[in-house]
Order: structure tokens, then C-alpha cells, then sequence
């Protein structure tokens, strides 16, 4: 599928109803969910070390997260295990929590997400690889400082070296979020280490509010607690294996490509760094 601009722009919302009137008829919903939360944190948190309870308390902070209705179309080969899991679209917290609840895997997230008082804690506590993202940093950091996602890229080279099976990483190789309704460019670190990936195409729809991380993160989490559900619909596609002599560029264009066709999405020109750069711009004052 050729490199094609969508019709909608990928911050922008598809609400069904308007968010003012939602987040107004949905706080007491909310406020339910959030007290859930914070119960399940403490459960989670004690109860980490063991994997079936740390699977069905992610399954919890998913339904928390108004995910009431999840489907999942697993065409892996029996037995089929691979390093590294991409999932895209990246449209926000909820495709870490369901790389966790179902793959068990150790999600690497935006930073943002492990400062969080409830959510935090389960993001914390499963391992996650955190990177801090210039769209989301909370101070201005030295032109000449090491890039804060180095030491990601480095345990994910480690990791997919020494995997002999067991906990994968769960990477969202666009690097950003939006709204679906394209795949932006792939960074090339989830591909640099030519291991096997496990794609997973995520898809939402809402009657309600579009749960997509296209603002700020409060109105990010705020739209997930107050509308009455999101239906989740995961297809996870057999693992992909680096061709001979490609290199990590390549086979990242390649899995995408894949992924979108499975999507029916088409191509985004946008990469994170240019749509986080619009984003800012927009948002600078005048």
C-alpha cells in the first residue's frame, strides 16, 4: 500500500457524542472506575510475582478502562514465541495493558504513564521499558544529552539476544499516539536487533467518546473512565523474521505495510517527531 495522506488527521477526535456532555453524564462512572483502580493497584502490586493474577488484574485495569468487549484473532503457529511484540495503531494507554494481559509481556511505554498514582503502579511493577517522549517531557534537557530512549534500545537489543522463550517486549513502534486512522512511519529501534516480531493490529469503537491519547493526557485518561465502554478487536498476525540482507529500516517498512493491510489503513507520511513538532507548534502561543 502506497504512502497516502488519510482523509482525517490523526489528532483528530471521532466523537458520537460531543466530550463536554460525555464528561459530564460519565463522572460518576468515573469516579467508580478510579476507586476500582486504585483497589486493583494494591492487589496488583502484591500479587506481581505471580503470572495469573498479574494477567487478570491487566485484564481488570483494561475493563476499568471501559474495555468491556475484547476480541482477539490469534493466527500464531502452535507454540510460535517471538522476542519482540508490535502493536499498532498506538492509540494509547490500552494497548500496553492488553500486551500485558496477553502476552504477559513487558511493555515498553511513555514514561508519562509510570508517573501516573494508580495506573503507575501496574506499569512500574511489570517491568515496563519506559521512554520519555519531547511531547510529553515535563524540562528542557541538553542538545547534547544522550537520547532518553538509549537505554531502551539497549535493553531491547539484550533482550531479544538472550530470549530463549518466555516474557516477550512489547514495543509501539510509531513512537506516538493518535487516532488509527493511519499507521505513521515505524521507528527502526524495535527492528535493530533482526529478531523476530509478533505483530498485533488493535482496533476501537466507541457509541460514545473516541478513547484516543490525541490532547493532553488527563483529557486522554478522562475520555477512557467516562465513556460507557470501548470494543476492543485484536488480530494477532504469525511472527515476521528479517529477510536476508535486509536491514533494519527495511524490515520495519515491511511489517508495517503488512500491518496496515491487515488494518485497511492507509500509509502515513507523518513519523512521530513531525507530528509531535505540529502538535507543539499548534499548541505555542501567538
Amino acid at each position: 500500500m502506497a504512502d497516502e495522506q488519510p482523509s482525517r488527521h490523526p489528532y483528530a477526535y471521532t466523537d458520537a457524542v460531543p466530550a463536554p456532555l460525555a464528561y459530564i453524564f460519565g463522572a460518576a462512572l468515573a469516579v467508580v472506575r478510579l476507586a476500582c483502580l486504585l483497589l486493583g493497584a494494591v492487589f496488583y502490586v502484591t500479587c506481581a510475582r505471580a503470572k495469573t493474577p498479574r494477567r487478570a488484574l491487566t485484564r481488570f485495569a483494561m475493563g476499568c478502562f471501559g474495555v468491556l468487549s475484547l476480541t482477539v484473532d490469534d493466527r500464531r503457529e502452535k507454540g510460535e514465541e517471538a522476542p519482540i511484540v508490535v502493536l499498532a495503531p498506538h492509540h494509547g494507554l490500552l494497548e500496553g495493558l492488553f500486551a500485558a494481559y496477553y502476552f504477559d509481556g513487558r511493555p515498553m511505554m511513555m514514561a508519562t504513564f509510570a508517573k501516573l498514582p494508580v495506573i503507575g503502579a501496574i506499569v512500574r511493577t511489570n517491568g515496563a521499558l519506559l521512554v520519555e517522549l519531547k511531547r510529553h517531557a515535563t524540562k528542557v534537557t541538553p542538545v547534547d544529552a544522550p537520547k532518553p530512549s538509549h537505554a531502551a534500545r539497549q535493553a531491547l537489543a539484550t533482550h531479544a539476544a538472550e530470549f530463549k522463550g518466555g516474557r516477550p517486549v512489547a514495543v509501539l513502534p510509531e513512537g506516538t499516539t493518535h487516532n488509527g486512522a493511519s499507521l505513521l512511519k515505524f521507528f527502526d529501534g524495535a527492528f535493530a536487533p533482526l529478531a523476530p516480531v509478533q505483530p498485533v493490529c488493535v482496533r476501537y469503537s466507541s457509541a460514545c467518546l473516541d478513547g484516543s491519547f490525541c490532547g493532553t493526557l488527563t483529557s486522554h485518561l478522562a475520555r477512557l473512565l467516562c465513556a460507557p465502554y470501548q470494543r476492543m478487536r485484536v488480530v494477532i498476525l504469525p511472527a515476521i523474521r528479517p529477510l536476508d540482507g535486509e536491514d533494519a529500516p527495511a524490515f520495519a517498512s515491511r511489517v508495517r505495510a503488512e500491518m496496515a493491510s491487515e488494518l485497511d489503513v492507509p500509509l502515513s507520511e507523518y513519523d512521530a517527531k513531525s507530528l509531535n513538532a505540529e502538535y507543539v507548534a499548534r499548541r505555542r502561543p501567538k
